[in-house]
């Protein structure tokens, strides 16, 4: 599927590699800007954080840890690693399924609220919670391109622009 092209998952449970961030643009077909990444796998694109910048270096964990951890703004963990109020973009719906994520438009984020066995609570933007499980992969911060709200568009040929 398209989608496969944003999936930020390792390829087996306990890996983790880094890439560096080579460029960050704006993609006509979605609202928030998508980053140019490079790493021992290849090139890809994935959804940019509000912070994130060329020349950033991001991880992508598949480790999922016992103790939560704070997470950096860009690296992907396990929702299952991450500390009760983080914020999160990104979210796979079930374990290695990139299809099916929450949270892609620009400036949105959920929120972890707790965790309760092989299950985490999140809370969505529309004030949803969803339980899922601990191993699916989420990115850490909130999606750029917040301001595109405050934009306005006289027409919609101003919008192709």
């Amino acid at each position: 599927p398209s989608n496969s092209l944003y999936f930020r998952g390792p390829s087996a449970q306990g890996v983790t590699y880094d890439e560096r961030v080579l460029e960050v643009r704006r993609d006509p077909n979605r609202t928030c800007h998508i980053a140019l990444c490079a790493g021992i796998q290849g090139k890809r694109w994935i959804l940019a954080t509000e912070n994130m910048k060329a020349g950033d270096i991001i991880s992508t964990s598949g480790h999922l840890s016992e103790n939560p951890v704070i997470g950096v703004e860009g690296n992907a963990y396990p929702i299952g690693s991450l500390a009760a109020g983080t914020v999160i973009n990104s979210i796979e719906r079930y374990p290695t399924m990139d299809s099916e994520t929450f949270v892609k438009a620009a400036g949105t984020s959920a929120t972890i609220v707790r965790h309760q066995g092989e299950y985490t609570v999140i809370k969505l933007p529309h004030k949803h919670e969803f339980s899922l499980h601990r191993e699916c992969m989420a990115t850490v911060g909130r999606l750029s391109h917040s301001d595109i709200d405050s934009k306005i568009f006289g027409s919609a040929q101003m919008h192709r622009r």
